[in-house]
Formats: C-alpha cells, sequence, structure tokens
C-alpha cells in the first residue's frame, strides 16, 4: 500500500509519497481557482470543474484567483478541488 502524505495549505497544496524505489517524490500545486466561470484559454494548462451545479475553473495563468487564505477557503469546495483536482 502506498501511503500518500497531503497539505492542502491555503496558497499550495503539497504531496509527498516514496516511488517503488523508495526515492521521495513531490508534488506542489498551486491553488489558484476562480468560481463562478469556466476558463477556455488557449495555450495553459485548464481544468474546469462543477460541484453541484456551481462551476470552477484551475489554471496556471488564473490572476484573479479566489481568497485562499481565509478560514472559509480551507472547508470549500475550491478546497476540495485543489486536494483531489
Amino acid at each position: 500500500m502506498k501511503k500518500i502524505f497531503c497539505d492542502d495549505g491555503s496558497t499550495f497544496v503539497k504531496l509527498a509519497y516514496a516511488d517503488e524505489q523508495k526515492k521521495l517524490v513531490t508534488k506542489i500545486t498551486e491553488t489558484s481557482f476562480l468560481a463562478g466561470n469556466w476558463n477556455f484559454a488557449f495555450g495553459q494548462n485548464i481544468y474546469n470543474y462543477e460541484i453541484e451545479g456551481k462551476r470552477y475553473s484551475f489554471n496556471d495563468g488564473i490572476n484573479n484567483a479566489s481568497e485562499t487564505t481565509t478560514v472559509n477557503y480551507q472547508y470549500s469546495d475550491e478546497n476540495l478541488l485543489s486536494v483531489h483536482g
């Protein structure tokens, strides 16, 4: 069984696990979600999600992303997406 460690921080989600050779692998993802609209820009890593009819967009170039340093964010659908997306 692979153990994966996750820190769903307020500005980045950090994952860590050991691969088959027991080498540490880490992944860091910026929590740059935009609630309410889907993004269809070209040339960027874009991921669009929908939870219970509410739309969220994630990509590398969002400059007006949702505020992620509040308690409300920590319990929001956007935080859920940042971990499971």
